[in-house]
Formats: structure tokens, C-alpha cells, sequence
């Protein structure tokens, strides 16, 4: 049987007691009717809420019931308020609907089926207007996550650009330079501080939703020693900030910058529930997850996970706000200052990986998020081979650079010369195409920005294999996304900006030697 729970302000005792009995009447709704008897005690009851409805008198008491009506909507109350009055006087009923009350009753003209079904039609009818005003909501935050996505778009192709001249001047100074000459200590600095605006260059795209996702076989305790310093600044000197990482760790199958937005989602909530002199700690270790927990988690496997969680000395959470933690738009921060997507775009980038998120909160002690991804079935443990450990792939292979950046193009050709290829560059498409009609003998790999002027790279590259079949062809961006990802020709390779010169030389070989 439905239900409906009813204030009723009323200052006539005898008519309140009419009023709750018409109510109450219903044979297929049970009513709860709660009275009193003022004004100040109607706005008291529509500020807390808990009730579906509200019927007020007009007048109540020595206040009229249009007063209460719009100091109770200006307080923020969405339950319906429905008036009764003992008569119609000077449109009373037309102010009142302008005013915002779901319906105007004269008490005489008003039977008790009739007065039943005006409460049942005005909490439908508010119910199906919070529902509008929630996804309107939602929208208009969806909309701001795309303008922030697209803004973010814009910008990073050309920011990468800038990163890529950076950190190949930096390239060039640590080859003039010994690991213990004096000059290298602030030649590191300025290419670690570049590469550390890469990573943030990278957030805001997947923030944005502009990041293509590329799954590989991660180290948990890399993605997290690469943030540290950043999250250490984030957090801010009001807090205590530690990381403290098991050895050896499995690998797993994610994508870095996901995982490191997921890092980042968690630390920020934490810092955000945490008052100041408290403490975030990141942990990292392993788990074994048994078949019945897999089977209740809905994972694709049982056996080892490896783990890393955002501990926080913070307010924690009640059970209620715990099980909506990571439902898309809820947020219990102040308007405005939060989104509600943080924890869900955390928990999507887990589910997407194989994983699955653990939340454990106690009311005034703090909480701690964990997420599990399962270990890959690679054998290795530990940490992979630094870049710089890999030997570097060179080749005498002629190699056509076309990129519109004179910072980057030289870049490029200098790094490629100096593992052995012998390049040729060209600003524009047209060019790079009167290059490839021309030469003798032919090149052997394209190497191109994706934008460009005249033509986008995919063109330039379409035009340019149909004049020389057989070139091989390896992509340039500062940013590419879904769609422009997808807009690749199959089985394509994708060097993305800012890039250290030996990735430069590995993603050549590899576009070289692709089959």
C-alpha cells in the first residue's frame, strides 16, 4: 500500500481534526497526518523537511499562509505546499500558484477524495520536477566537464610543443656535460620540472576525458613515486603527506595516466576531508582475492591483486554517505565546490582495469580508499628497467620529419641523427609531399605531427604512402582524442609529445620494423 507522510498546519483545533480524518480516510494510502498550530512551527517542519507534503491554512494565526508559503520556498523547501483557505478572496488562488504552491483549496468546496488526491497529484507532480531539476543539473555539470575537456584540448597540443623544445634543450646540454659536472644539477632540475609539467598536462586531458586509453604493464610503485612530489604540493603544508610502498610489487595491466588520475581523485578528496595537522598516507602492497569474493566483486578472476590506497586522518563518512561514495554527481562538499565525479571517474578507470575499489570510513576518525587491480600474468616482479637501461634503438634508415614547430622539428632530427638515421625535415604538408615525390632513393619512414596546417598528418600520410607505397608511417602529437585516435589508419604507431630522445629513436625502430 502507498504511503504519504503530511504536515498540516492549522490554527483551528476542531478543523485540523476534520482535515487529518479526510486524510486518513484513504483505503488504498495510509496517511500519517502530523498538526500544529503557528506559523513559526510550520517553517520550523519545512526547513528540516522529512515530510511529502504540506497543507497550510490561510489565514495561520496572525500570519497569512501566503507569507509562510514564500518564506518556506525562499528557504529552499521542494516538498509540495498546498493551501486551504475558507474562501476564495481578492485571487488569492492565483497569487498563491505565482508564489509556487502546488494547489489552492477552499476548504467548503473540497471533498475528501478530492483533497486526497490533490496531495497524491502535487507530490507526484514534485517528484517528477526534482527528477527534471536533478538531470538538469547533471547536464549542465556534463556540459561543464566537456567545455573543460574540449579547453583542455586546445591547449595541449601546443603546451606539449613548448615541453618538447624544453626537454630537448635539456637533452642536448646533459650530452655536453658529465653526470658529476656542476652544470647538470640545474639541467636536471629544469628537465625534471618539464617532465613534471607533462604529467600535469596529461591529467587535465583525462580529467577532460580527452586522454586515449592505452593499457601496459605498470609498476603501482613507479605511478606513485613519479606523483609524489606534485600530490606532496597539492596536499599542502597544513598536512602531514607519507608514502610508504611494498617491494617487490607484480606488475598490472592499466593505463598509467589513469591510474595516476586515480591517485590524484583520491588524494584530493582526502586532503579535502582532512583539517588541518592531520595526515594522508599512501600505501601500495598485494592481496589474495578467493573465488567468492571474486564472484561477489564481479571480477573476471580470483588469485593475487596488488593494491594501493589514500589514507586520511579526516571527519570520515556515516554508512549512508559510504554506500553512494562512488555514484556519479553525488558530492557532499558545499555547492560549488566540488563535481561528484572524482570518486566515480576513480571508480570507473578500477572497473575498467579488472579492478574494484574498497572504501573503509568511520565517522570522525577518517577513511581510507583502496584500489585492487589484479597482478598481470607477467613473471616479472619488481621494478621494469628504467629508460635509460634499455638499450636505445638506432638505425641508418632516411627518415622524413614533417612538424610545424621549428623548436620540435629540429629537435627531432637532431635526436634521430644522432642514433644513426639520416633525416630529412619539412615545415608544411606540401612540402614533405614535394620531398616524398622527389626523392631518390626513397624514404623509409614518415615520422609526422597529427596537427597540422593545410592538412591534418592522416591526409598527409594517406597522400604520401599512395606516392611511395611501402613508407612506413609513425604519428606525432601533443594531443589526439577517441575520435581523432580512431581516425588512425589500423595498426598505426603514436609517439606522444613531450618525448625523451631514446623513446624518440625506440617508436622510429618500431614504426620501422612493424610488419
Amino acid at each position: 500500500m502507498a504511503s504519504m507522510r503530511v504536515l498540516l498546519a492549522e490554527d483551528d483545533e476542531t478543523k485540523a481534526v476534520q482535515t487529518q480524518s479526510m486524510l486518513r480516510d484513504a483505503e488504498d494510502t495510509e496517511v500519517v497526518v502530523d498538526w500544529v498550530s503557528s506559523s513559526a512551527e510550520a517553517l520550523r517542519h519545512t526547513a528540516r523537511g522529512g515530510y511529502d507534503a504540506y497543507l497550510i491554512d490561510v489565514p495561520l494565526g496572525d500570519a497569512s499562509g501566503l507569507d509562510v508559503l514564500r518564506q518556506a520556498i525562499e528557504a529552499g523547501c521542494h516538498a509540495p505546499i498546498v493551501l486551504l483557505a475558507e474562501y476564495d478572496e481578492g485571487g488569492q488562488d492565483t497569487e498563491a500558484l505565482r508564489l509556487g504552491a502546488a494547489d489552492f483549496l477552499v476548504k467548503g468546496e473540497t471533498t475528501a477524495p478530492q483533497l486526497r488526491r490533490a496531495v497524491r497529484h502535487a507530490i507526484e507532480r514534485a517528484r517528477v520536477s526534482g527528477a527534471l531539476r536533478e538531470s538538469q543539473a547533471r547536464l549542465l555539470q556534463a556540459e561543464r566537464t566537456e567545455s573543460l575537456g574540449r579547453l583542455a584540448g586546445g591547449i595541449a597540443h601546443d603546451f606539449n610543443n613548448l615541453l618538447t623544445g624544453i626537454l630537448s634543450c635539456t637533452s642536448t646540454l646533459e650530452q655536453q656535460f658529465e653526470a658529476d659536472h656542476p652544470a647538470r644539477a640545474p639541467i636536471d632540475s629544469v628537465r625534471r620540472t618539464a617532465e613534471l609539467a607533462a604529467r600535469l598536462a596529461r591529467q587535465l586531458l583525462a580529467y577532460g576525458g580527452r586522454q586515449t586509453i592505452e593499457p601496459t604493464e605498470i609498476d603501482l610503485n613507479r605511478v606513485v613515486e613519479g606523483l609524489a612530489e606534485m600530490l606532496r604540493r597539492l596536499v599542502g603544508d597544513h598536512l602531514a603527506f607519507d608514502v610508504a610502498t611494498t617491494r617487490p610489487m607484480p606488475l598490472v595491466v592499466a593505463d598509467r595516466s589513469q591510474m595516476e588520475q586515480v591517485l590524484m581523485n583520491l588524494v584530493l578528496n582526502a586532503r579535502d576531508a582532512t583539517p588541518p595537522g592531520g595526515r594522508i598516507t599512501i600505501r601500495t602492497g598485494t592481496r589474495m582475492i578467493a573465488e567468492a569474493e571474486a564472484e561477489r566483486e564481479r571480477l573476471d578472476q580470483d588469485g593475487e591483486y596488488v593494491w594501493v590506497s589514500v589514507e586520511d586522518t579526516g571527519c570520515g563518512m556515516s554508512s549512508e554517505v559510504m554506500a553512494r561514495a562512488f555514484e556519479p554527481f553525488f558530492t557532499t562538499k558545499p555547492k560549488g565546490s566540488g563535481t561528484g565525479l572524482g570518486l566515480a571517474t576513480a571508480y570507473g578507470s578500477v572497473a575498467g582495469s579488472g579492478g574494484f575499489m574498497r572504501v573503509r570510513s568511520e565517522l570522525g576518525v577518517g577513511t581510507t580508499m583502496t584500489a585492487l587491480l589484479p597482478r598481470s600474468a607477467s613473471v616479472s616482479l619488481g621494478l621494469p628497467a628504467s629508460p635509460d637501461q634499455i638499450p636505445a634503438a638506432t638505425g641508418t634508415e632516411r627518415v622524413l620529419v614533417v612538424e610545424d614547430e621549428p623548436s620540435v622539428r629540429r629537435y627531432v632530427s637532431d635526436a634521430l641523427s644522432r642514433f644513426g638515421y639520416q633525416t630529412t625535415v619539412a615545415e608544411t604538408p606540401t612540402e614533405a609531399l614535394e620531398l616524398v615525390a622527389k626523392s631518390a632513393p626513397t624514404f623509409n619512414l614518415l615520422l609526422t605531427d597529427v596537427v597540422l596546417p593545410e592538412m591534418s598528418g592522416m591526409h598527409l600520410a594517406q597522400r604520401a604512402t599512395k606516392l611511395r607505397p611501402g613508407l612506413r608511417v609513425v604519428f606525432m602529437s601533443g594531443h589526439i582524442d577517441r575520435a581523432g585516435h580512431a581516425a588512425l589508419p589500423a595498426g598505426s604507431v603514436l609517439l606522444r609529445k613531450p618525448f625523451p630522445p631514446d623513446e624518440l629513436a625506440r617508436v622510429v625502430r618500431l614504426g620501422l620494423d612493424a610488419a
